[in-house]
């Protein structure tokens, strides 16, 4: 194995002017990290989601090509998500991903950095 294939590759979505309602929305939170690691081609292993109270949700997910994670904060109106994975998605990755995380909260800025 190279060196590029032991690299790990770590995005970060920081989310916004987000709805709340949506940040708070269990299920919301849930589908966009099922879509996130589709969009990648990535493989799930197993998910944890933990509601907060009074508000706000995170989402754990173990995958076969390391994690994902997700957390709201409604109350703001803000959320990140991070991806850490040994295999890069594709090169379209970053513009998909970006436009599904728009479109599950309606946030109305979503920054993406890949560390």
């Amino acid at each position: 194995m190279t060196a590029e294939g032991l690299r790990n590759h770590t995005y970060m979505f920081d989310i916004s002017q987000a709805d709340p309602t949506r940040l708070d929305a269990e299920a919301v939170c849930q589908g966009i990290v099922s879509k996130l690691i589709e969009a990648a081609g990535m493989t799930e292993l197993q998910s944890l989601t933990h509601r907060f109270t009074p508000q706000g949700v995170s989402v754990v997910t173990l995958l076969a090509e390391s994690h994902i994670a997700l957390h709201t904060w409604p109350e703001l109106g803000t959320g990140y998500i991070t991806l850490t994975t040994c295999k890069k998605p594709g090169a379209s990755f970053v513009r998909k991903a970006t436009e599904l995380v728009e479109d599950a909260f309606t946030g109305k800025t979503v920054t993406v950095k890949e560390v």
